[in-house]
C-alpha cells in the first residue's frame, strides 16, 4: 500500500507508533507467516487481523511486508468474488416474451 495515495494514515490512531512497537516487540520481531525474522523492524508491518478500524493490540499482528501483500490481495480477491455472488441474476423484462415463445 502506497501511504502517498491513501487516507489509511488518517485512521490510524496517536499512538500508532507505540502499538506497533508493542506488537513487534511481542511478536518477537517476526512474522507470523513466514518467520521472517528482524530486530530492526524495517521490513516488518503491523496488520490488522480483523476490522481495519480496530486497533486494539490483541487485533493486530506482525507480517514481512511479502506477506502483508500476499494477505492483503487475497482477502481483496475474495471481496471481489463475494460481491459478484450477491449481484442479482439478470432478469428479462416482464413485457417481453422468452426466445421461441
Amino acid at each position: 500500500m502506497s501511504w502517498n495515495t491513501s487516507n489509511r494514515r488518517n485512521e490510524l490512531p496517536p499512538d500508532w507508533r507505540h502499538r506497533k512497537h508493542a506488537v513487534h516487540q511481542r511478536d518477537n520481531w517476526t512474522c507470523i507467516d513466514c518467520g521472517h525474522h528482524d530486530p530492526t523492524g524495517r521490513t516488518l508491518e503491523c496488520d490488522h487481523t480483523a476490522n481495519r478500524h480496530n486497533h486494539e493490540l490483541h487485533t493486530l499482528a506482525t507480517r514481512c511486508h511479502t506477506c502483508h501483500t500476499r494477505r492483503t490481495q487475497a482477502q481483496a480477491a475474495a471481496a471481489r468474488t463475494q460481491r459478484s455472488r450477491q449481484r442479482p441474476q439478470h432478469q428479462p423484462h416482464p413485457g417481453l416474451k422468452p426466445p421461441g415463445g
